[in-house]
């Protein structure tokens, strides 16, 4: 069996990230993997173990994609095509069923599409034409799942929830590894809250900067990430006159150093398709909260468990922050959380990819 993994770029985004993992990761001498990406050049590239099997099609702009990724599946006959996020997908689908004797097409949604203004009522309507023609629609949560069922009107039965997949040995192996702290002095005499992701509206980081605000205890945050938010995060901060206990870091490699160090994750999303930096950060033994956004955290956390929920509202987050910070609770909740993780990684999540390509290749179209 062949599958043609479908990625746009090499951005480093968590789509990209969980696509390279899988490529690195499927170990089955049933399948063969070429991953086609548009434009091969991103910083990403570098989380890939080897160049066999990787077809750039040297397209920077999604618009000039369909007629090279057309090609592509004729020339190398897939089984099967798998693509991720949402206009990849519609390119992907409407390549395939271009196709006399299309191959079968699976999909990967990443985040709820509710609360995605960038939706406008063409993109949510050809959503809802083409996804209709997926063999099979892989949903990061549960509440992912439900959400486009209902709004495009797709069979449940179509959809299935498989995780992202974490390299959690590798991010323990690293944890566990004694370097220098990356803030040097910074935060001496203070707790350190770390949050990573990219600098987007969806991350919530606005609120989680003026929590930051309404905590009486020695604490400093440091948000690990790049995006078209800075601008407007700096001035918060400014505003806040809080340049001295807030830290925007930009772009990590090296994550796991930079969690280990800290005292407490804080994921403040809006909303989340998963939450792969909640397994990150548990992997890296420190404890977790999250706000109970739609949908992915509540599918990783157990609520007093391994991690704590929380509203999104800076009042009940900087209140959560100061009592996670002030109790040894949070300890219990790091060790709990480190023994469940085991289900997100790597090896487990890409045999459950492996199980659903035989499925959908042995099925009829």
């Amino acid at each position: 069996m062949k599958v043609l993994i479908f990625v746009p770029n090499f951005h480093c985004g968590g789509a990209q990230r969980t696509i390279i993992n899988l490529f690195n990761n499927i170990n089955d001498e049933k399948i063969t993997i070429k991953l086609v990406v548009g434009d091969g050049t991103g910083e990403a590239r570098k989380w890939v173990n080897t160049t066999e099997g990787i077809i750039d099609l040297e397209k920077k702009r999604l618009r000039y994609l369909f007629f090279s990724l057309r090609k592509t599946i004729l020339r190398e006959k897939p089984d099967i095509v798998f693509s991720t996020m949402v206009d990849s997908n519609l390119i992907c689908i409407f390549a395939c069923l271009s196709i006399i004797n299309r191959p079968k097409i699976i999909i990967r949604e990443t985040n709820p599409h509710r609360n995605r203004k960038e939706f406008n009522f063409i993109k949510r309507f050809l959503i809802k034409f083409f996804y209709k023609y997926a063999d099979k629609i892989i949903s990061l949560s549960s509440g992912v799942k439900d959400e486009i069922s209902e709004d495009y009107n797709l069979s449940s039965k179509k959809i299935i929830t498989i995780h992202n997949p974490v390299e959690i040995d590798k991010i323990k192996s690293e944890a566990s590894i004694q370097t220098k702290t990356p803030w040097g002095n910074w935060s001496k005499n203070h707790y350190v809250v770390i949050s990573i992701g990219r600098l987007i509206f969806q991350k919530g980081y606005d609120v989680l900067i003026e929590s930051m605000t309404k905590i009486s205890l020695p604490v400093k945050l440091i948000i690990i990430g790049e995006g078209e938010e800075r601008d407007n995060l700096e001035k918060k901060i400014s505003e806040y006159n809080s340049k001295d206990n807030i830290m925007l870091a930009g772009f990590q490699y090296d994550i796991a150093n930079w969690l280990t160090k800290a005292d407490l994750f804080v994921l403040s999303s809006r909303w989340e398709g998963f939450g792969h930096v909640i397994i990150e950060a548990m992997a890296s033994g420190i404890p977790v909260l999250s706000t109970n956004c739609p949908h992915g955290p509540k599918d990783i956390i157990v609520n007093n468990h391994n991690g704590r929920l929380v509203d999104f509202n800076a009042d009940k987050i900087a209140l959560e922050i100061s009592e996670l910070l002030s109790s040894k609770s949070r300890h219990k909740y790091a060790e709990n959380a480190f023994k469940d993780i085991v289900k997100f990684s790597s090896k487990n999540i890409s045999k459950q990819y492996c199980n659903l390509f035989h499925q959908i290749n042995n099925s009829k179209i």
